[in-house]
C-alpha cells in the first residue's frame, strides 16, 4: 500500500511539475523568479520520495515528513501578507535542510543502515505542520501594526487574500493531525485510512504550487474570482460623481495630491498611508479621502496601487528584461500576489501576459 501511495504522489507531482515548466517556458522572462523556482521545489520533493521508496520506507508518517519542508517553502512563497517578501532567505534554508533526509536515504540505499526512531519522524512532521499557523499569525500581526490605515483603506480584496492564506495555513496541520492520530492509535486494521490524509497533504502541496504559478487565488472557483475582481472594478467606476458638481476645495486638494504623486512618487514606499499625505497636502484624512474618491471613484489604497501599476509598466518599457516580481517590488508592492491582483484589477489581465504582449509590440515598433 505504501508503494502504491508513493507512486500516486510521485505521478501527481511530476504531472504538475511538467505543466508548470511548460508554462514558464511559454512565458519566458516575464515569469517571476518565484514561479520559476516552484518546479524545482517539486522536483526536489519527487527525488526525496523516490529515495525514500528505494531506502525501504517505514510508514506513512515518514512520507508526510518528506512533504513537510517543500510544502512549507511553497506556503512562504505564496503568502500575500505584508513582509512575506523578506522570507526568501528562510525558503533557501528550508530547502537546504532537505539534504539531511536525502543523505540519510542514500546511505540506506548504499547498505549503511541508519536506525532513525519512528518517533523522530512523528516529531519532525508535527513541528513542520505547526509552522504553518505560526507563519500566518506572524504575517497577520505585521499587518495589524497599521490597523487604522488597514481598516480605512477599504481594500476588500486584501481581506479575501488573508482569508485564503488562513485556509491554506490550516489545511496542512489538519491533514497532519489526522495522519498522526491514525498512526498513533494502534488500530492496525484501520491503518489504511492514513492514505486519505497523506493524499490530502500531497494535494495541499500541489495547490500551493499552482497558486503561485497560475496567478489565481481560489484555483477551483476561478469564475467567482473573476466576478469579484470585475465587481470591484464596476463599483470603483460607478462611485465617481459628475465632476461639474465637485466642490472647489476638493478639486484643489486633488490637484495637490496628483502633483505630489507625479513629482515625488511617494507610492514607491510600500508603507505609504493616508496619514503621510496630511503633512504634505496640508489637509485632513477625510478631505483627502473624499477628494480622491470624487475625482477617481477609488479609495486611497486603490488610488496608490493604480499609480504603482502604471509605474511598473513604465519600468518594463524602459527595461523589458525585468521579471514580474522585480516590477512589483520596485513599484512599492509588498508581495507578488498583491501586485498580480492589483494589476488584474486595473489592466484586466495578468502582468506576465501584459509583459509578453508589450514585448511583442515593442519588437514590432522597432521594425
Amino acid at each position: 500500500m505504501e508503494i502504491f501511495v508513493t507512486a500516486m504522489m510521485v505521478m501527481a507531482l511530476i504531472c504538475v511539475m511538467v505543466h508548470l515548466w511548460r508554462k514558464n517556458a511559454g512565458a519566458g522572462k516575464c515569469t517571476g523568479e518565484r514561479g520559476g523556482c516552484v518546479p524545482l521545489i517539486l522536483l526536489v520533493t519527487v527525488v526525496i520520495l523516490l529515495l525514500d521508496l528505494m531506502a525501504g520506507g517505514c510508514g506513512y508518517c515518514r512520507l508526510a515528513s518528506d512533504l513537510s519542508l517543500p510544502s512549507l517553502c511553497l506556503y512562504l512563497m505564496s503568502l500575500s501578507l505584508p513582509g512575506s517578501g523578506s522570507m526568501d532567505r528562510m525558503v533557501k534554508v528550508l530547502l537546504s535542510l532537505e539534504l539531511l533526509p536525502a543523505v540519510c536515504y542514500l546511505l540506506c540505499i548504499c547498505g549503511i543502515p541508519l536506525r532513525v526512531p519512528h518517533a523522530v519522524f512523528v516529531l519532525y512532521s508535527a513541528m513542520a505542520a505547526l509552522m504553518f499557523p505560526v507563519i500566518f499569525v506572524t504575517g497577520f500581526g505585521r499587518k495589524l501594526k497599521s490597523v487604522k490605515d488597514t481598516m480605512k483603506s477599504g481594500n476588500v480584496w486584501g481581506y479575501v487574500c488573508i482569508g485564503v492564506d488562513a485556509v491554506y495555513a490550516s489545511l496542512f496541520p489538519f491533514f497532519m493531525i489526522v495522519l498522526l492520530l491514525i498512526e498513533l492509535s494502534g488500530w492496525g486494521c484501520l491503518k489504511w485510512l492514513a492514505v486519505f490524509p497523506l493524499l490530502g497533504l500531497c494535494g495541499t502541496t500541489l495547490a500551493l504550487a499552482l497558486r503561485i504559478c497560475e496567478d489565481s487565488l481560489f484555483l477551483i472557483w476561478t469564475g467567482q474570482e473573476s466576478r469579484i475582481v470585475e465587481s470591484m472594478k464596476v463599483t470603483s467606476v460607478a462611485s465617481a460623481p459628475d465632476q461639474s458638481h465637485i466642490e472647489e476645495v476638493y478639486r484643489d486638494i486633488y490637484e495637490r495630491i496628483v502633483t505630489y504623486f507625479d513629482d515625488e512618487k511617494p507610492y514607491l514606499n510600500s508603507e505609504l498611508a493616508i496619514a503621510d499625505l496630511v503633512k504634505v497636502i496640508y489637509s485632513n484624512k477625510l478631505y483627502i479621502s473624499r477628494s480622491i474618491s470624487q475625482f477617481t471613484g477609488r479609495n486611497f489604497r486603490q488610488f496608490v496601487n493604480y499609480y504603482r501599476v502604471k509605474y511598473s509598466m513604465e519600468c518594463f518599457r524602459e527595461n523589458p528584461d525585468l521579471k514580474v516580481h522585480e516590477m512589483g517590488a520596485m513599484s512599492g508592492f509588498n508581495s507578488v500576489v498583491s501586485y498580480n491582483m492589483a494589476f488584474r484589477l486595473f489592466m484586466g489581465e495578468n502582468p506576465s501576459d501584459w509583459c509578453r504582449k508589450e514585448k511583442g509590440r515593442m519588437v514590432k515598433g522597432k521594425k
